[in-house]
């Protein structure tokens, strides 16, 4: 497996053992859409957006010399903004990608990465099955 993929995988699986899930695994077509996604973001000029479509659930993060460690951190670091007795997030801030990265019913994630132009990357995260369903815990 390379790094890449390890760095996604441990930093989910810890952030999820942390919570008493089980770990999720790497899927190749997951991993597939991501790089398909992936295109759509750089053919748009390299602007953070999120895919309008429903199957996946979906992380993505951008920086300057980043790796797959570094946006799983961020991604799991909403956890200080996310209060699981009231199943919110605190007003003014957003939890719901560490809320995609332990929700207990995905079991499954593919990623990818590109460098745009600007020495930006991007790191697309795919989840199945979905989570952050309105009203649902995430575990």
């Amino acid at each position: 497996m390379t790094e890449f993929k390890n760095q996604i995988l441990e930093g989910h699986n810890l952030a999820r053992e942390a919570v008493a899930l089980p770990p999720l695994v790497w899927e190749p077509i997951l991993s597939k859409y991501a790089r398909i996604f992936s295109d759509d973001i750089r053919r748009r000029g390299c602007k953070l957006i999120y895919t309008p479509r429903n199957s996946f659930g979906e992380n993505v993060f951008k920086g300057i010399r980043i790796t797959a460690k570094d946006a799983v951190a961020a991604w799991v670091a909403g956890k200080q903004w996310y209060n699981h007795d009231n199943n919110t997030c605190l007003p003014g801030k957003d939890c719901t990608d560490y809320t995609q990265v332990v929700w207990r019913h995905t079991i499954r994630v593919g990623c990818s990465q590109f460098k745009c132009e600007s020495g930006e990357t991007f790191i697309t995260c795919e989840y199945y099955p979905p989570g952050n369903y309105k009203g649902a815990r995430p575990y």
